[in-house]
């Protein structure tokens, strides 16, 4: 495959994971512009859990007979090669069957027992990982009798691997969204390239009373200023730039999450917002940025929220152990904590830094 056509797919493909598809549309329009470049008979396409890497859905084509309980207990029950955790996990986010089995597949129990009773051999197998989060995964087979997955074909895998991951984690945002109206789930706005509401779900209009207290957006736009800010910046945003993520506090002290992206097959300038509350974690950095920790300071905070022990944390951030029994104490004193375990408590399960986080707010 040229060098040209492999680049091009590659702009494509990447163009593709900052549109507003919901899941199975983005895995399909992603796979019909690799086959330009990567020749297949069939793919599978998954789901990733990013906190257990367990597969949470997926989407086969091209290949017959498919059994999932098989496929999942060979995933995780079997001891068989380039599983995906492993992938996810390892240095090179794409291997194949031949590359992994010194090219004996029949090594595999994969191969022999679900590959080659259909007639397929050559596997290639990706994980798709973004800031160290796995959100899905890909096989590619081809027919017996047909050569192994080439070395470019390879990379163009890898190089891929995190904007496809990208892609995933906003498409399931958009197909929640799209399939959701209830309270507490993720709702979709679309607005026009002048900031006016061109469409909004149900769950999207239960988040936006929320933040009614915060003002609406100027000239056509009855939004809050967040909404039209983040679309706007969107539309600035490269094609290929860093994924756009805002956060946004309501009345009742809650964050929210905002993910914007040019809405593919709209009109020109259409912007597409998901709007879904916040994760444990992201939640966790904003509201310790409430009392003015260091930069080193959040970073320790992070890691204790997280279980990591002085050691572990020393060995992260690249410090010494007695240096992190410093930061410690000062994030202590700073929270008005005792433990490691009071922290964890009043950031995540007492609603104590929310209403700081409000206060300080105001107070700025």
């Amino acid at each position: 495959m040229a060098t040209v056509e492999l680049a091009r797919v590659e702009r494509n493909v990447a163009w593709l994971c900052r549109g507003g598809l919901d899941k199975d549309a983005f895995c399909r329009s992603v796979g019909e512009r690799l086959s330009s470049a990567v020749q297949f008979d069939g793919s599978c396409w998954h789901t990733i859990d990013p906190a257990t890497l367990l597969i949470t859905s997926h989407l086969t084509e091209g290949i017959p007979d498919v059994s999932f309980p098989s496929l999942a207990a060979n995933e995780y029950v079997t001891d068989d090669v380039n599983s995906f955790a492993s992938l996810a996990r390892g240095r090179r986010r794409v291997g194949t069957l031949h590359g992994a089995t010194a090219g004996r597949p029949e090594r595999s129990p994969r191969f022999v027992g679900m590959l080659e009773p259909r007639g397929l051999g050559a596997e290639l197998r990706a994980a798709f990982v973004s800031r160290a989060s796995c959100w899905g995964s890909l096989i590619l087979v081809r027919e017996a009798g047909r050569p192994d997955f080439a070395r470019n074909e390879r990379d163009l895998l890898e190089r891929l691997s995190t904007p496809i991951a990208e892609g995933l984690r906003r498409a399931l945002l958009i197909s929640a969204a799209r399939g959701s109206a209830r309270e507490g789930g993720p709702g979709l706005i679309v607005l026009n390239r002048d900031g006016s509401l061109e469409s909004l779900t149900p769950a999207a209009s239960v988040w936006l009373d929320e933040l009614a207290a915060l003002g609406s957006g100027s000239g056509t736009s009855p939004l809050p200023p967040a909404i039209v800010a983040t679309a706007a910046a969107a539309l600035r945003a490269s094609a290929i730039g860093e994924p756009l993520r805002g956060h946004v506090q309501t009345r009742s002290g809650r964050w929210l999450a905002l993910d914007p992206a040019p809405l593919l097959g709209g009109s020109p300038g259409q912007v597409s917002v998901v709007i879904a509350p916040a994760q444990p974690t992201e939640t966790a950095r904003l509201v310790l940025r409430a009392y003015g920790l260091s930069a080193r300071e959040h970073d320790v905070a992070q890691l204790a929220i997280l279980g990591r022990s002085t050691t572990q944390i020393g060995t992260a951030l690249f410090v010494s152990p007695n240096t992190v029994q410093d930061h410690l104490k000062s994030i202590f004193d700073k929270v008005g904590v005792r433990s490691r375990k009071e922290l964890v408590g009043h950031v995540f399960f007492h609603g104590y830094l929310p209403k700081i986080t409000g206060e300080a707010g105001r107070s700025a």
